[in-house]
């Protein structure tokens, strides 16, 4: 089974809303109770709107929450037209009205909090998880992602390729042109390689200069070799950056993952493989 890079979560709103939507529900109950003098409504309303809530789901509490509302406003208006107007009844409809404008404040002033403090989660899940220059999965995600993979190599006979992509000369980029025009050769080299990718395959930047290709199902190992040579020449195009013309490259080590594999193994034959390409001349794909 392919493993793919896994995205960002999406902060689910009415997950942390729910509760205090039904607490704002739970005190109308409460509040309609008082001016009915109906303990049976208020059990009514509130034991089906916690079920809902619990076993069957958003769209069947909203539905039992419509319908309880509309229940009371049903029984307000069918209660003696003196309700309206009787001072003690007066107060009741004060109350309340007082409940429900608190129950929804405070149900908006929560579910604003929950809101920053999962986005803020996600932002920080996402520093942990991802490189921030290029936005690829950092070291430790690619480990693990490698880890899933080599799983699925064993248990189901999956082909996994590992390629070990270092970029050639990147230290010389830095000194010559500074750490800007490095920076960016970096998001080109992160750009490129996922043009080249399927979705079923992955990329991370494991160091500073260092990207780690994950393929899944390819045929051969010929064919992995073809998809570097693609990522290779992809990369070699040139890049203006703030008028200075970069050529990068990057040599590349292929290595095909076995049953027996365990990831430092995997990834030291990689690595030893780019080394490889490197002594070769650079710019180079090679196979360990």
């Amino acid at each position: 089974m392919p493993i793919t890079p896994p995205t960002p979560d999406q902060h689910d709103w009415w997950r942390d809303t729910r509760f205090y939507l039904l607490l704002a529900t739970q005190c109308a109950a409460f509040a309609i109770n008082l001016a009915l003098d109906s303990a049976v409504f208020f059990m009514f309303l509130s034991i089906p709107v916690v079920v809902a809530a619990s076993i069957a789901g958003p769209r069947a509490t909203v539905g039992l929450g419509i319908t309880g509302l509309s229940l009371a406003v049903i029984s307000v208006a069918a209660v003696d037209d003196q309700f309206f107007t009787e001072p003690e009844a007066a107060l009741r409809l004060a109350v309340f009205m007082a409940v429900i404008g608190a129950a929804v404040w405070l149900a908006y002033v929560q579910a604003r909090s929950e809101s920053r403090r999962s986005a803020a989660e996600a932002a920080l899940d996402q520093r942990a998880r991802f490189d921030d220059l290029t936005g690829l999965p950092n070291r430790a995600e690619a480990l693990g992602l490698v880890t899933a993979s080599l799983r699925q190599t064993r248990r189901h006979g999956d082909r996994l390729d590992v390629l070990f992509v270092d970029v050639d000369g990147f230290k010389d980029i830095n000194d010559r042109h500074g750490h800007l025009c490095g920076d960016a050769v970096l998001v080109s080299v992160a750009e490129r390689l996922r043009t080249c990718l399927r979705v079923c395959d992955f990329a991370a930047r494991i160091g500073g200069d260092e990207f780690l290709v994950g393929l899944h199902g390819a045929l051969s190992t010929a064919v992995a070799v073809a998809a570097a040579d693609r990522i290779r020449e992809a990369v070699v195009q040139p890049l203006d950056v703030q008028g200075v013309r970069v050529q990068p490259a990057v040599s590349i080590g292929v290595t095909r993952a076995t049953a027996e594999d365990d990831v430092d193994s995997v990834l030291a034959r990689a690595d030893a493989a780019m080394y490889e390409a490197k002594r070769r001349g650079r710019n180079q794909v090679a196979v360990a």
